[in-house]
Formats: C-alpha cells, structure tokens, sequence
C-alpha cells in the first residue's frame, strides 16, 4: 500500500526536531517529493521508512502527527476525497486543539480547488495557492522557524521611523515600487522592511538575494531562476547561462521582471541585499540595476525591497518623476528603545530585573540591537548583576567588538569552534548543508549548533531559511581561531562535492556557489576544472577577498588575474590585484595604468599605498593628499596618512591624522588603534598609549595587543617584560614579521645574541620576502659583530638602503670593531680611528643604544 505522508524534520530546542507532516494523496505526490527534496533529504522521511511493516497505518498515523509540530495539507479535489487524508486532518484537528501541534498550513493544489471546500478549521489556517515548489518550501521551513518563538522578530522602538517613512511615502508625487533601506549591519535594517511591508503594502518580505561586487545581472538571473523553477540538469543550468548572455540588457532585465512577477502574485516582495554590487565606485547605481528598477516601477503590483549599506546620496540629481527608489536610512536606536528592547528580552525569559539597572546596562550597548541579544544571553547565563559587574564584556558591547563574550560562550569547545570557523568562511547556508559540511561521527555536534543559536552567535535568516555567524562576529571568529587553511577547503569541497554532484543533477545554486568557492580557495585548479562551464567573476572574486583577508597574497594574485580573464571590466580585481602585487613586492605598473586610464577614484590612494610600502612616505603623502583634495575623505586615507608622518618621525602631524581617522570611525578598529598606540609610544606619552593598548585588546587579537605591550615596555627600557610579551606575539597564527623583529631587537638589549640570531633566522624562513628589510639587517649586523665578529656584521650593513640614526650608530661600533682587530695592519687601524674621531665629533660618542627603537 502506497501511504501518502512525509515528515519534515527540523531542529528543536533541547535537542529535539521540529516537524512538518506532509499530507497529501498519490496522485500529488511528484510535487511533494519536490518540496521535501528542497527542504532537504536528512529533513525528510518517506512512507517507505517511516511505516515498518505489519504496523497499523492508523497507528503510525497518530504516532508522527503527536511527534510533528507543523501539519501541512496539499488540498486537491483528489486528496480531498482520500480517506487516508481525511483520516489525517479529523486528527489534526483534534491535535490542535489539544495544542499537541502548533499550527496547520494549506497549499491549495490546482485551478478546480478553492478556499471555501476545505474542511472548516481549515479554512481558518494560513491558505496559499503557490504553483512553484521551491516557493512552497520556503514558506513550510519559516513556519517551522517561527514556532520556536526564540526566532521570532523582537521589534521595538521603530515607531519615529515608522512615522517619518509614511509621511514621506504620502507626500510624494508618483508610486514608488522600489524600497531601499539603508543602514549599519545589525541596525535592524530587514526587520524595519519586513514590517514596512507587512503593514503598509499587506506584503511578505521574501528571500534575500545577495548582490556582491563583481556580480553580473545572470548571477541574479540564475538565482531567482533557481528560486523559482529550479534547474532539470547541469546541461539545463549551462544552458540558461548561454541563452541570458545572448540576449540585450533589456531582454535580460524583462526576463528578471518576469520571474519576480511569481512573487507578487504571491504577495511576496523580493529583496536584494546590496554586498557591494549594486553601486559603482562613485555611489551610484549600476545602468543594469537602474533598468531593473524602471522595468519595475511600470509593472504592477511588484514591489522590490533593497538593503545596503551605502547612501545613494545621488538622488538629488533626479527629478522627481526620475526617482525610481523610495529611500529610507535607519540609525542606531535611541536609548529609550534599546530600553525596551533589552527589557522585552528579559520578560520573554521571565527574568526579574530594576528598571536603573536596564537603563546602566543599554548605556554601553550604544543603539546597536545584535549587542542586546548578547547582552540578554550574558544576564541569563550569569545574572543580572554579574553580567554587569563585567566591564571588560560591557567595554566590548559598547565597541561592537564582542570577543570576550565569544570566548565566554565557546569555552575551547573544539566542536563549536568548528563550526564558527565554518561559518565565518561560507556564505549563510541551510541547516542539513552545515551539517554535511561538518557532521562526522560525533553527533553531539548538532547539540553545539543548537547552543550556538541560543546564544544569538548563529543566526536564523527567516526569509532564506539560512543560517550564518553574527556579522559582529565574524572579525572575533577569525582572530580567535584563524582562517581555514586550503587543506580545509578542499576538505569541503569534497564533501560537497561527493552528496550534491552527480552527472546529472545540479545542486542548488547556494551550494554550487559555495562549492566552486571552496576549490578556488583550495587551489586544486584539477578538480576546479570540471565547473569551468559555470564559473562566474563573482565567485572567483569573494574567494580573492577570503583569501586577502588571510595575507595570501600569490593567491590573490592568480584568483584576480583568472576573474579579469572572465571579465576585463572588474575594477575590484584590479585593486585587489595592484595591493597583493605590491605586497609581493611585484611590478604593479600596468594594473595601476589601467586603473588611471578607467578614471578609477582610487587612483590616488592607490598611488600613495604603493609608496608607503615601498617606504617612499613623502610620495605617499602627495597622493593622499590629491585623494583628499579630490574628495576621498576615507577612514583609510587619514590613517594611512599618520603612517607615512609617523615613519617621517613628524609625531605632531601623524597624531592630528590619526585622531581624525579615530573620530570618523563608527566601530573601533584595530589597525587605527594599534597606529595610535605606536605614535603614543613614539611621543613619549605612555598612559596614552596605556588607554589605546586596553582598547585595542577588545578589538584586536591577543598576540597583536601582546607585541604592542612588548614595544611600550621596551620604550620604556624594561626588557625583562617586553620580552615576556614579545615570545607570546610570536605564536600568532598566521605570524607576523614585525613580531620576530621586536622580539630579535629585545633580545640585543637584554645581550641574547645567541637567541637574537636564532629568532632572526626563524624569520628569514618564514618571511622570504621580507629578508631585505632593514630592521632585519640592522639587527643581523649587531647580533653578527657580537657572536662572529666584524666580518660577518659589515656584510649586512653594506645591505642597508637606509642612513638612519641606528645605521651610523652600528657603522661606528664596527669601525671600533675594526681599529681594535689586531689582524689588521697598523695602517688600516690607524685610519679607522680617524674615522671614529670624526664620528665622536659629530655626536655618536654620545649615543645611547638603549635610546634605540625597532619602528614596526
């Protein structure tokens, strides 16, 4: 006998499932086994395994719909009819009302159906009509999202906004379809839309589609495609790649339309969610995007929302019948709505709490919602009045920078550090993928995932049904524990590979994106080979950024190069192209040409970034200059700017700039910190510097802020510390050269030679290309003239390009080297004292080594 249910299962709290029981007859069952194929195989259990045999099906009909917590019913005038199904919705029934299931959910399956020929309390559930399966599984997986009331939407203290958005709306002359909302990540940018669209346009926010910066209009194409439709076959995908890109821009703008059109006949609104891509280097919208609007402005009833970041500041140039977006920019709450926040929080938790000790405790969250969540996390793990007493995890609420709290959660639990590490380097995926990703034959593993979500570090993305690490996280994850390295990658690719690739059937697109991405971070070009077919810019590119985030720089080089021969119009590959060659030490010139000829606005900064590292800092200096005077007034250019007047020892200037890089900055920011550290400690002003290294150690890696405390307490001669600081910034992974060169230098002021030469070589083999700085040998001729003598020591001081203070200090003490070694003739002694004399004449007699400072 051919039963017809199917069970979805989904994650629950405390470790039990969340289910959907599918109830449907045979003759819908193809379109079934469509949706259950969508939400994912680990989820779904057929009649076949679900009904052992000889069991009464009337039994197992009872058992699963007490064990689910989501009844679904395919109505059809067929599965109307069946007693099976009828059997199923008379229990149903009396299973909600007994509130052993939660809700119910009907799909109206055909023409020849309609609302009123349900049974009546099923009239009363939540009834769609949706033709297209993919749609249909999305809307089941947010209702099995939705029942945990933990990933339901808190939303609070919006309504100024609110006000603000339809006053304007009514007051413009023409219908807008088009929605932007702009903002910080984590402001609550989506939810804001998601209400917006509810209440005022009777509208369900929809998936999210992602649009990074090397994007091109079939990468959206094939995404609502796949969303919608679905592809049969590898041949069917590439072929819908070759038809799209034979076809005008219009052409392909109304093909777009006309997928997004199932939406609204669905009441749906899709969404774009601007990663960059949306805008060109200027701030404005891409000709491709500004066509999609117009088209959708003309079609009715379609309204498309966008989240971004940036400003479209260029609306002003419209006309007011040109607009073709409705823009809305969302702050930081007030602290009377994070108020609100933290205390809806708190009762949802049935935690006790004083109203002054809400009020101390949202002073440090600074409007910023994803800080309330962790904050609500911390009072119900520790109590209100420890998680209080914690100023070091309060500092790091208030700087967004939320490390401490990580590390309290994780607790050196290698299965959680696991999966953030995963997490962090893909894009957000759906909960049986993570698991095929990571699931090996520890099951606890789920249990992890599950606490991890709890503790609001995972996130629930409603409309994609996905889950990804707290964007304020991310930065903390990769710190904490590093990267994946290439074996890692390819290890996922594999994996990947081996449940989703077959010779006929093609993944979905979040996964064939995720794991052609995983081979280009890998490097196996072998394997990569087979996906040449359907390799897109875009993807090579967000594996160029991965890797650049992780100092790789040939890799860089070789992904950035592979996406320009795709596409030779990518400026983003060409930055990022020009910054690893001159990293690399390589000849940049023609990238940079190239950039000047396109009118690129990072031209300048650009310019400038290669003199600084090649340590040309008045160049530099110009061509920031330039970039400011041509407007581009980054936080970048200003830091950069107190680097080239710091390496100038022009302290005054290099602390006017980097104030002004700290006051431009919304998140505190390491790089900027650690600078303005540096300059403290150049100027002598050491409490200063004190306050920037407590707040770099919020912000930044251990072993940074552990190198900076090394070179505070070296300046102020207290070698016996600084190098207890300095042997553990050495253990940072991936390492740093400037960390080997302060420890080496250290170990010459405590008179370690021995131990200062074997640091130096250990940073010989790790840092090849970094063997000719001078500080490098600097250092190897001192430790040189001290262990081997004068001999070895000049042939490093002949490598020095620099005639710095510390260059003529070890010129003389070589010279002293020199006229004291007996080997030599009376004559040639005789001449280096003179030389000495002439020294002593100018000063260095006087010199004091320990005056002297490695400058990283």
């Amino acid at each position: 006998m051919n039963y017809n249910c199917t069970i979805i299962r989904f994650i629950k709290e405390e470790f039990f499932i969340f289910k959907a029981f599918l109830s449907h007859t045979n003759s819908d069952k193809e379109f079934v086994e469509k949706v259950a194929g969508k939400l994912g195989r680990e989820r779904v259990v057929f009649d076949k395994y679900i009904f052992p045999e000889g069991e009464d099906f009337r039994d197992s009909i009872m058992k699963y719909l007490k064990e689910s917590d989501l009844f679904v019913l395919f109505a059809s005038k067929e599965s109307l009819k069946a007693n099976w199904v009828k059997y199923e919705i008379d229990n149903a029934e009396m299973l909600l009302i007994e509130e052993k299931l939660k809700k119910g959910l009907v799909f109206l399956i055909g023409d020849d159906i309609s609302h009123s020929q349900l049974p009546k309390w099923c009239q009363k559930s939540l009834v769609k009509r949706i033709s297209k399966h993919n749609l249909v599984a999305d809307i089941i997986e947010e209702k099995l999202l939705e029942i945990n009331p933990k990933y339901s939407d808190v939303y609070i203290g919006r309504g100024i906004e609110k006000e603000k958005f339809t006053d304007h709306l009514f007051k413009s002359k023409i219908k807008h379809q088009v929605l932007v909302f702009y903002g910080l990540n984590g402001i609550g940018r989506r939810t804001f839309a998601k209400d917006i669209m509810h209440n005022i346009y009777n509208l369900k926010l929809g998936r999210g589609f992602n649009i990074e910066p090397a994007d091109e209009l079939v990468n959206l194409y094939l995404n609502v495609m796949d969303e919608v439709n679905g592809f049969t076959s590898k041949a069917d995908y590439k072929n819908h790649i070759d038809a799209f890109r034979q076809i005008s821009l219009d052409e392909r703008v109304n093909e777009i339309v006309n997928l997004l059109k199932v939406y609204s006949e669905n009441r749906i609104s899709p969404c774009l969610i601007d990663n960059g891509g949306l805008m060109d280097s200027s701030g404005r919208y891409k000709e491709e995007y500004l066509k999609l609007m117009k088209k959708i402005n003309e079609t009715s009833n379609l309204y498309l929302t966008i989240i971004q970041t940036r400003n479209p500041y260029y609306i002003d140039e419209f006309s007011d019948n040109d607009k073709l977006f409705f823009v809305t920019y969302l702050t930081k709450l007030n602290d009377s709505a994070m108020n609100g926040l933290l205390s809806t929080y708190l009762n949802n938790l049935e935690i006790r709490y004083d109203n002054q000790d809400i009020v101390e405790f949202t002073q440090y969250l600074d409007g910023y919602p994803p800080a309330a969540q962790f904050a609500r996390n911390s009072i119900n793990t520790y109590g209100l009045d420890v998680a209080l007493a914690d100023k070091t995890m309060l500092s790091e609420f208030k700087a967004k920078k939320f490390k401490e709290y990580l590390n309290k959660v994780v607790s050196n639990n290698q299965i959680k550090i696991k999966l953030l590490r995963v997490c962090e380097a893909l894009p957000p995926l759906k909960y049986v993928d993570i698991m095929n990703i990571c699931l090996d034959s520890n099951e606890s593993i789920k249990r992890e995932f599950q606490d991890l979500i709890d503790e609001s570090v995972l996130t629930v993305d409603l409309q994609n049904n996905t889950y990804t690490l707290a964007t304020p996280l991310r930065e903390a994850v990769r710190r904490n524990w590093g990267a994946l390295s290439k074996k890692e990658f390819e290890d996922i690719a594999t994996k990947l590979k081996d449940i989703y690739w077959d010779e006929e059937k093609i993944p979905t697109n979040d996964i064939l994106d995720t794991l052609i991405f995983c081979l280009l971070r890998s490097g196996n070009n072998k394997e990569l080979a087979e996906f040449t077919d359907v390799l897109f810019p875009s993807t090579i590119m967000k594996a160029a950024s991965s890797a650049y985030i992780n100092r790789e720089w040939n890799t860089v080089i070789n992904l950035c190069r592979k996406a320009l021969a795709l596409n030779n119009e990518l400026d983003s590959a060409r930055i990022l192209l020009f910054k690893s060659l001159v990293r690399e030490n390589e000849n940049s010139d023609l990238i940079l040409a190239e950039l000047s000829n396109r009118k690129h606005p990072e031209y300048y900064p650009l310019r400038a970034f290669r003199d600084l590292k090649r340590r040309r800092y008045n160049d530099a200096l110009k061509n920031y200059n330039l970039a400011l005077a041509r407007g581009y007034h980054t936080i970048a250019v200003y830091r950069e700017i107190a680097e080239c007047y710091y390496r100038l020892d022009d302290y005054e200037n290099a602390s006017m700039y980097i104030e002004k890089a700290i006051e431009k900055d919304k998140m505190p920011n390491g790089f900027i910190l650690d600078l303005a550290a540096k300059i403290a400690i150049e100027k002598l002003e050491f409490d200063k510097a004190q306050e920037y290294i407590n707040k770099l150690e919020i912000v930044d890696t251990i072993e940074n802020v552990y190198h900076r405390k090394a070179s505070l307490l070296s300046k102020q001669l207290n070698y016996t510390q600084a190098i207890k600081y300095a042997n553990l910034a050495c253990k940072r992974q991936p390492p740093l050269p400037e960390t080997f060169l302060n420890k080496a230098f250290i170990l010459t002021q405590l008179e370690q030679y021995e131990e200062a030469n074997s640091t130096l070589l250990e940073f010989k083999s790790l840092f090849k290309s970094h063997e000719k700085r001078d500080f490098y040998n600097e250092l190897m001729c001192l430790v040189k003239l001290n262990i081997a003598g004068w001999e070895e020591a000049e042939i490093f001081y002949e490598k020095l390009s620099s005639n710095s203070l510390y260059a003529n200090y070890l010129k003389f003490i070589i010279l002293v080297s020199k006229s004291e070694d007996l080997n030599l003739s009376l004559v040639e002694r005789l001449n280096y004292k003179k030389e000495i004399e002439q020294l002593k004449s100018e000063g260095m007699e006087e010199f004091n080594e320990q005056n002297l400072f490695i400058k990283d």
